[in-house]
């Protein structure tokens, strides 16, 4: 069998985190390695986890615990391929933007379908990021009322080809093998992205892409 997908549990309801190991175990190529509570002195043992994509449970209400999340994300980045995939009760628009703004690589309602929960962990696992489409959909309609930044973008050619290939979810690699060019060169295109979408990450980029126009949904 092929190397399993390392996982990382973080909640502090006993029963929820029991739950979603039990899902996750249901899956050959899933491993859940550890399971930690969703406070900071447990985040803080992330720096010495081996995995590769964690699942982080916010609690609602979610303006009060999204400090967590760049709190998870620091001590994530002794490895910089791990991904973060984020799940809550509340599917506010408002919520999920801020979610996404702070760091996080994907999104899902704590009650989705299993199968949807299955496709968003391996997203991730891959260098894409998730939110299920009729969520993103919500947010670029909304996205207005959270930000304050409508200005026009302007991208050079090469930079909208980066940009179109990272929205599809195209790794560095793979992007510097379709165009031609190195991947140092990919990851400074994606910097002068970022810059000039205001935005920190691929999820961010996604969202804001998607909003100013810049890419179509297809």
């Amino acid at each position: 069998m092929d190397q399993k997908i390392r996982i990382l549990v973080i909640d502090d309801d006993n029963l929820s985190r029991l739950g979603l190991c039990s899902i996750i175990n249901q899956q050959p190529d899933f491993e859940v390695v550890d399971q930690i509570g969703c406070v900071l002195n447990e985040l803080a043992l992330i720096k010495n986890i081996e995995f590769d994509v964690a699942i982080m449970h916010l609690k609602h209400p979610v303006k009060q615990h999204l400090y967590l999340i760049p709190a998870c994300l620091e001590n994530m980045k002794r490895n910089m391929r791990t991904s973060l995939l984020v799940l809550t009760e509340s599917v506010d628009e408002a919520d999920i933007i801020q979610i996404v703004q702070s760091g996080a690589s994907g999104f899902l309602p704590i009650d989705s379908l299993p199968e949807e929960f299955y496709i968003a962990i391996r997203c991730l696992y891959n260098g894409q990021f998730y939110i299920s489409p009729d969520l993103a959909f919500k947010i670029v309609i909304n996205m207005g009322k959270y930000s304050d930044y409508k200005g026009h973008i302007l991208l050079t050619p090469q930079q909208s080809k980066v940009l179109r290939s990272m929205v599809n979810g195209r790794t560095n690699r793979e992007i510097a093998h379709d165009l031609g060019i190195s991947e140092r060169t990919v990851e400074a295109h994606a910097r002068q992205i970022y810059k000039k979408l205001r935005v920190t990450n691929r999820t961010q980029a996604f969202i804001s892409a998607l909003h100013l126009g810049l890419v179509d949904s297809k």
